[in-house]
């Protein structure tokens, strides 16, 4: 009877040896850079902000050349993210698919704003994240890491279009 209880005993005592052994492996190969994780992040969260606005003012636009324009943003944006996905997948580095507190209610003041005061208040908006956009990109262009300079590289230009083109609607609606 003892040499049943004293093998019933040795599983828990196994376990307990076991337990020794608290840390996590970390398997991840790649270290995530700082200075990449915080280009991806700050892009996307610029990116989805852009693209949510202009979701909405494809729809709550008045002017169609606003209205062409959101469109024409909204699917540039909606594909930069994929590639700011696909740059963080690849570099191990996490991936926001939200936008900030601060973002949601200015798209909810945008989303609220009355027909004769939208197409002027999503000018502003485009204008004050186009800016943040083509500061945060051209600095980019100058990163020692090649993933985040190519992907700048590519794109800088097509933002610092959309500035201009934003800062042209925007002394039209004066």
């Amino acid at each position: 009877m003892k040499k049943i209880m004293w093998l019933g005993l040795i599983p828990v005592f196994l376990m307990i040896l076991g337990c020794e052994e608290r840390r996590g492996r970390n398997y991840n190969t790649k270290q995530a850079d700082s200075d990449l994780s915080a280009f991806v992040n700050e892009a996307a969260e610029n990116s989805l902000t852009i693209a949510e606005a202009s979701n909405l003012a494809k729809s709550h636009s008045a002017n169609p050349d606003i209205k062409k324009f959101a469109d024409t943003l909204f699917n540039h944006h909606t594909s930069l993210n994929e590639g700011l996905q696909n740059i963080a997948s690849d570099t191990q580095v996490s991936y926001t698919d939200t936008i900030s507190l601060n973002n949601q209610r200015e798209v909810a003041v945008l989303s609220e704003t009355d027909a004769k005061a939208f197409d002027t208040t999503y000018v502003n908006m485009m204008l004050k994240y186009h800016e943040q956009a083509v500061k945060l990109f051209t600095k980019a262009v100058n990163s020692k890491q090649p993933a985040i300079q190519s992907f700048a590289q590519k794109n800088v230009n097509a933002i610092t279009a959309h500035l201009n083109t934003v800062r042209n609607m925007h002394a039209s609606l004066k």
